[in-house]
């Protein structure tokens, strides 16, 4: 299943790959069921009943369906997959998907020369690693520097940046393929 996480919002296209899916399917009987994960939930009293979603056959070995909204950042569901409508696939912990949620960026400045500061992006339930975890800064794009579970570790100033440039930039982050944009960070002299 690619990608395997999304923010808490849904609407993220998950492709599961597979073997000899079939396009001879009655319609609405193709479906797609997120049930939480609740072993090691980020908070115990938020429980979310299970979500089905319509399927959408692309070939024999991809399905694709929009992750659900509902979950809480930090939560994760195991998809599972139908075809007739009601005998779903089994509960498979190498078939789950996490929710993120990202709460915003600190700080919204910084000096240009700052080589060795970082943007924090704060929120919950990610998961990617620093290597998958893409950063821009000016149409620069770089890897995060850290990525834990409530924060994602961005560099303030990239190695090949002009010291004397300052202003305003466009910043984002890209997280498990979907792109996060924040309002513009300043550098100042």
């Amino acid at each position: 299943m690619t990608p395997s996480s999304g923010p808490m919002s849904g609407g993220t296209e998950i492709y599961i790959h597979g073997e000899k899916f079939s396009n001879i399917t009655e319609h609405g009987k193709a479906l797609c069921k997120f049930s939480q994960v609740l072993e090691g939930k980020s908070q115990p009293d938020h429980i979310v009943y299970p979500k089905v979603i319509p399927a959408y056959y692309l070939n024999e070995t991809t399905i694709m369906c929009a992750s659900p909204n509902g979950f809480a950042g930090g939560d994760q569901a195991y998809v599972q997959l139908t075809q007739n409508g009601k005998d779903y696939t089994s509960q498979s912990p190498g078939i789950v998907f996490s929710f993120y949620n990202v709460q915003g960026s600190f700080p919204r400045s910084g000096p240009a020369d700052a080589y060795d500061e970082v943007i924090l992006i704060r929120g919950s339930g990610f998961k990617g690693t620093a290597a998958n975890t893409v950063c821009q800064l000016n149409s620069t794009i770089v890897p995060a520097i850290e990525v834990t579970p409530e924060e994602i570790k961005c560099p303030m100033v990239t190695k090949d940046k002009d010291p004397t440039a300052t202003g305003y930039v466009k910043f984002s982050v890209k997280i498990e393929g979907s792109w996060v944009e924040f309002s513009d960070f300043f550098y100042y002299d």
